[in-house]
């Protein structure tokens, strides 16, 4: 069987979750314990943040602290020294592309039947063509068919999630003077962050360029969670098409205030490139459909 490696390329709160949920119980899938590697903006020199540092080392700690017990207790027992290894590589992951590969190699060795890995990164729909070319190559050479995936969101729907997100996080963390999602919504939804998750007109180009349309499933958040639209991702994927939990949401964040009608339009506006460009390329009547225009107050 063809092992294939699904290059989950985003879009932030636009599905990607329930996505990397669906793989993980599939029994034709080991994605991996970790949803977001996050490996490759690292590795192609981008900024890392010290969170994500911090997971890998708390992993290599645990493994170093359980491996020891249990082989005490069953000598014979090879998974642990496998988890420990598998520590190793994802710590070692974001620094050398034979590590990322040697991730997910672990994880169909330890998934029998399983013939598709993941890595879903939402961030990944920054990277550009060369990067791309160079994954894929990389992940060719080790035998592996590559797929991308990318999900779209309406863009200032997108915008408000991350927002309600973050809020959600910061308030869990304990964080003082904490920011409402809809302080300086305007603000907050154009800046150079939030543009580069939400401008499709830039990201898709970078995609289509690398990935044929059978190696490749662009979607729509407002339509994915479907028979239809699942059983075209199975089939770009190359797996059994099997029954998804459409009516779990995973990872929403409560929609305790909304943006006014003003605020909405202007953010609106200020993405109107990125409708324009979806209208032309998949169908205004589709997209007008999808993202339909919003007066009042926002509360679905």
């Amino acid at each position: 069987m063809q092992k294939t490696f699904v290059l989950g390329l985003g879009a932030q709160k636009a599905g990607t979750t329930w996505l990397y949920q669906y793989l993980n119980d599939h029994p034709q899938c080991a994605p991996g314990k970790v949803k977001e590697l996050a490996a490759l903006r690292m590795l192609f020199g981008y900024k890392f943040s010290n969170v994500r540092w911090r997971k890998r080392i708390d992993a290599v700690s645990e493994a170093l602290q359980n491996a020891p017990k249990r082989l005490q207790i069953n000598p014979a027992e090879n998974a642990q020294v496998q988890e420990l290894l598998e520590s190793f590589d994802y710590l070692a992951s974001c620094t050398d592309l034979d590590a990322y590969v040697r991730y997910y190699e672990r994880q169909l060795a330890a998934s029998p039947g399983a013939h598709v890995v993941a890595d879903i990164t939402p961030e990944y729909c920054m990277l550009t063509k060369k990067e791309l070319l160079e994954t894929r190559t990389r992940l060719e050479d080790a035998g592996f068919a590559v797929r991308a995936v990318f999900l779209m969101r309406e863009p200032v729907e997108r915008c408000y999630s991350a927002l309600r997100m973050e809020f959600r996080r910061e308030r869990k963390a304990g964080v003082e003077d904490i920011r409402l999602p809809t302080d300086s919504f305007v603000r907050r939804s154009t800046v150079s962050g939030c543009q580069k998750r939400t401008r499709y007109e830039k990201i898709l180009p970078q995609i289509t360029s690398v990935f044929s349309p059978e190696e490749r499933y662009i979607g729509f958040y407002e339509e994915f969670f479907s028979d239809d639209s699942l059983g075209k991702l199975c089939n770009v994927l190359g797996i059994d098409h099997v029954d998804g939990k459409f009516g779990k949401r995973i990872n929403t964040s409560p929609r305790e205030s909304e943006p006014s009608a003003e605020e909405w339009t202007q953010v609106r506006d200020f993405y109107s490139d990125t409708y324009d460009f979806c209208a032309n390329r998949f169908g205004a009547v589709k997209i007008a459909k999808l993202w339909p225009e919003r007066t009042g107050e926002h509360g679905s």
